[in-house]
């Protein structure tokens, strides 16, 4: 199904009715591999073995990025999801050394 994302009308089709989940992607070099990745990652994570995922709280996920990472300058979109009224199922929260 993520294959389908790229078709133009189509794609956005299977997005607004959720059959396929990419996300966000920062362009650059590779940016339909990863688009793909994406997509393929996401809709599996998003419909897959939910007994196994662990969803954590707004203070729990603040606490873990916190830990590993204390400086708050090299957090990039921890605000982005935390701001959200309850923090999605899945998220890329960027964090560099």
């Amino acid at each position: 199904m993520s294959i389908l994302r790229f078709v133009p009308l189509l794609g956005l089709a299977l997005e607004r009715l959720a059959l396929v989940i990419r996300g966000e992607v920062p362009s650059g070099p590779g940016y339909l591999r990863r688009c793909y990745q994406a997509g393929v990652l996401n809709t599996v994570d998003w419909y897959g073995a939910h007994a196994y995922q662990h969803h954590k709280s707004r203070n729990e996920l603040h606490a873990l990025v916190h830990a590993l990472q204390p400086d708050p300058a090299k957090v990039r979109n921890l605000e982005t999801y935390l701001g959200l009224p309850a923090p999605p199922p899945g998220c890329a929260i960027r964090v560099t050394k």
